[in-house]
């Protein structure tokens, strides 16, 4: 696990305490284009293919089970917040069940922590249902460069939709970078729907 450190001078993801990363890589592929028009890459991407090139071997896109990491959340007493896959997707259509069901049941025996998802294939994440109650169930809306503002309306009421199949107690949602008025859609979904499925 990686500690993130938050405080003066210090990087790191300011929403958690950890990251945990027991499978790696993605193929998902995503890039988005800018307000000034130039592309940019997934973060993890540029760090697996510079910084953390050696643990890459094989490059970005490709799956990494790291079975030998499971156990490292249990060895943490204190109570964090542990984001799962930073450099992954663990509910990517790529990963095996079986590789997903042994990382959930470490979430569930480290009880004490809350563990943070964020997955591109939320079509995956209702055969895991129900999630262990420490777990937040997060979904990212993909961004792809060459999506119009119709797709990614489109695209993002699929998502609300996919949302209310996960039991889960915590469900959040990241539509990051936002490049589309999306409060249309969240005001439609209201008028047809009691809430928000987060």
């Amino acid at each position: 696990m990686n500690k993130q450190r938050k405080n003066a001078g210090g990087r790191g993801i300011e929403w958690t305490d950890w990251t945990w990363n027991p499978t790696a890589g993605c193929m998902h592929g995503c890039t988005w284009k800018m307000p000034d028009g130039s592309i940019a890459e997934c973060y993890a991407k540029k760090i697996a293919e510079g910084l953390a090139r050696a643990a890459y071997p094989q490059g970005f896109e490709h799956h990494y089970w790291r079975e030998h990491t499971l156990q490292e959340p249990l060895k943490e007493k204190t109570p964090s917040k542990i984001f799962v896959g930073s450099m992954a997707d663990l509910f990517g259509h790529w990963t095996p069940a079986e590789q997903i069901r042994q990382v959930l049941d470490v979430m569930r025996q480290a009880h004490w922590h809350t563990f943070q998802t964020l997955s591109k294939y939320p079509i995956r994440l209702p055969e895991f249902n129900p999630f262990p109650s420490n777990v937040w169930v997060g979904v990212s809306l993909p961004a792809g460069h060459l999506m119009s503002e119709t797709g990614g309306a489109r695209a993002l009421k699929s998502y609300l939709k996919q949302m209310t199949k996960i039991e889960a107690g915590i469900r959040f949602m990241s539509v990051e970078p936002l490049w589309f008025d999306a409060s249309r859609v969240f005001q439609e979904w209201l008028e047809t729907n009691e809430s928000l499925p987060f």
